[in-house]
């Protein structure tokens, strides 16, 4: 975790400069590490440069801020070299020999279409920008007969107990005919449906199962990815399923492990003198994939192999540096994402959608990801108000927001929770004082674990059932699991913080002491029985992941397993056994990306300059839930983080 510096240290770093040290203090994310890089970088220019070190006290904001560069033109540092009565930044950098300014005699600093970089993150862009565009104009990936992939596109979706959306059905048909392909779109819109009826058409063409590998950034996104696939077999009928054996030994990994990832000696087993040795490579949640991991794993892919991006533009980037996705989605001015002649392909191979295929925009010149993207935009999976307040929240109208969203009172909150049926978006506005944070998650707390509407018997009578009874696999008291992980999967509180009233650790500490309480459980540690936690770390041998939810259970008096759910059983693992955990009653956005609940309250937090306030994380937590969101703030605190987006900047460039 980075230390943000003060004023006091920036005045003492740089006690030749006033650069307006508390306004930097207060506006800019500056972390003592780079600080400390800057001072001994300035202690050898040839003279005195207060726009220099500003610009460079930027580019450091910009990339804590997730950005690889910093624009020159960027409109607060214009504005405050202009407070400072500094000269024309642009100009003035524009006319430095950059080459002349050496830390340790070696250069740092490279300016390139008015961006300015630190040396290695120009590097990571350059190689990323070349590779990436190699493989997308150059890639080598098996042509498969039209007539082929027609008969058996037409075979699998046919096979299908529901009806494909004409979206989908182009997006499955690019992918299989281009050797790169990105598939992007927001929760419901049909990613898994489409990577399954890609899946089951690939093999009827001929590809091996052991030739395809699926991975994700995250080993919570895998399972997710692995999990959905067995669902989605598990609707077919036994004789739509291709052979019985077939996809059902599908299982996705992370991108690390993918790459044989070895960190002990910083290196990967599989890179650009040892490719993947598979036909194709799909890749889940691209939007959470930082640049340098994307680095090395395009490196590691044969120009032979077909790539297949899924993800949602929308949803948070990755908690490192870039916004890959959002950077190879095409720019909304866009005359059209296809050619002519590739939608009259598409019509051929599937007639009956050509009458929404002709409806699109063409556009005559074709540029490096022309043909190659689909955007989903049918959601069938949450509730409507849901699906049209995200919309709201991603375009960035907040008085739209405030005007569809209902609207509850400070005194109807125990109301709000005992409805039978919670359908759509709430909004609570009142809560200011933090007595008032308090009732609210009391009145979660009381709906979800004690007097849950729909779950009976509740969360806390199941669990207490449980205690000191042998849980022997696949015996009758694991099959009494099965009803408190739904219920634990239905609800969660995604937070923007882990600090604070409004963040997870707090409100973990709140849930799990009201949880002793009612089970009458003494103690202070995280380990209880009853306690819902999370991986913090991967642990490759037990089968474990950063992201996994598990449920504490006291077996024996002081003897303590976690259950973790398995396909058709549960995984029981004695807690020493178990790496780093946190309580997971409730959780960052940031970790819940990838999963989904039935019911999910956000709280805002009341720092308005906080930069996680931004549209992204309230899409993101909005995006999870499928029946119903409650999100508790100031109006003030919901308009920031609606109208703030998320901007960073890298200089890739795949879009004119």
């Amino acid at each position: 975790m980075k230390t943000i510096t003060t004023a006091h240290y920036l005045r003492q770093s740089f006690p030749n400069y006033d650069l307006d040290w508390l306004w930097m203090q207060e506006k800019l994310q500056l972390d003592l590490a780079h600080i400390q890089l800057l001072r001994d970088f300035q202690a050898d220019w040839p003279a005195r440069d207060p726009c220099l070190l500003l610009v460079l006290l930027f580019l450091v904001d910009a990339i804590n801020q997730g950005s690889l560069c910093l624009l020159l033109s960027d409109l607060r540092l214009k504005v405050h070299a202009k407070h400072l009565q500094l000269p024309d930044i642009e100009t003035h950098i524009s006319a430095l020999d950059l080459s002349q300014l050496k830390l340790f005699s070696q250069n740092i600093l490279v300016l390139e279409n008015e961006r300015l970089y630190f040396q290695k993150h120009h590097h990571q862009q350059t190689m990323l920008q070349g590779d990436l565009s190699a493989l997308i104009t150059h890639g080598k990936a098996e042509v498969f007969p039209h007539d082929a992939i027609k008969q058996h596109v037409n075979e699998v979706v046919s096979s299908l107990p529901y009806q494909l959306e004409s979206q989908q059905i182009q997006a499955l048909l690019t992918s299989l005919l281009q050797p790169f392909s990105i598939i992007s779109g927001g929760p419901g819109t049909g990613k898994t449906t489409i990577l399954l009826s890609l899946l089951r058409v690939l093999i009827r063409l001929g590809v091996p199962l052991k030739q395809i590998t699926l991975a994700a950034p995250t080993g919570r996104a895998a399972n997710r990815m692995t999990e959905s696939i067995e669902t989605g077999l598990a609707a077919l009928d036994g004789q739509n399923r291709l052979t019985p054996d077939d996809l059902v030994e599908v299982t996705a990994t992370t991108i690390h492990r993918l790459l044989g990832s070895n960190p002990q000696k910083n290196n990967n087993r599989f890179h650009a003198n040892n490719w993947l040795p598979f036909e194709v490579v799909v890749i889940d949640e691209v939007s959470m994939v930082d640049l340098e991991l994307m680095n090395q794993l395009i490196q590691a892919i044969a120009p032979s192999t077909r790539v297949i991006f899924l993800g949602d533009q929308f949803q948070l980037p990755s908690v490192q540096s870039g916004a890959l996705l959002a950077d190879l989605m095409p720019p909304v001015d866009i005359d059209g994402l296809n050619t002519e002649a590739f939608l009259v392909t598409l019509a051929k191979l599937w007639p009956s959608n050509g009458v929404s295929i002709y409806a699109q925009s063409t556009t005559i010149e074709a540029q490096l990801l022309t043909d190659k993207v689909t955007l989903l935009q049918v959601s069938k999976r949450c509730q409507p108000q849901i699906a049209a307040l995200s919309e709201q929240v991603r375009v960035g109208d907040a008085d739209m927001f405030l005007a569809q969203v209902y609207k509850l009172g400070i005194n109807e909150l125990n109301i709000w929770f005992k409805e039978k049926q919670l359908n759509g978006v709430y909004w609570q506005g009142q809560v200011t004082e933090q007595r008032t944070w308090l009732k609210l998650y009391q009145a979660w707390f009381s709906q979800h674990y004690l007097n849950h509407p729909t779950a009976k018997p509740s969360y806390v009578e199941m669990i207490r059932a449980l205690r000191y009874q042998p849980m022997q696999y696949g015996g009758e008291h694991q099959e009494k699991l099965k009803p408190l992980f739904t219920l634990i999967k239905s609800m969660r509180i995604l937070t923007l913080t882990h600090g604070g009233h409004t963040g997870t650790e707090h409100i973990n500490r709140l849930i799990s002491g009201w949880l002793r309480n009612a089970l009458q459980i003494e103690g202070m540690n995280d380990c209880f029985h009853g306690a819902v936690i999370m991986i913090k770390r991967n642990d490759a041998t037990l089968g474990l992941y950063n992201g996994d939810v598990g449920l504490v259970v006291e077996v024996a008096a002081n003897q303590f397993q976690v259950f973790f759910e398995a396909p058709d059983t549960f995984q029981a693992f004695s807690i020493h056994l178990i790496p780093d955990y946190r309580l997971a009653f409730s959780m960052t956005v940031h970790k819940s990306q990838g999963s989904e609940f039935d019911h999910v309250l956000i709280p805002l937090t009341e720092q308005l300059k906080n930069p996680l306030l931004t549209r992204e994380i309230i899409y993101t937590g909005m995006t999870r839930a499928k029946q119903s969101v409650y999100i508790c703030g100031s109006e003030s605190a919901l308009k920031r983080a609606i109208t703030h987006k998320t901007v960073r900047t890298s200089g890739l460039t795949f879009w004119s």
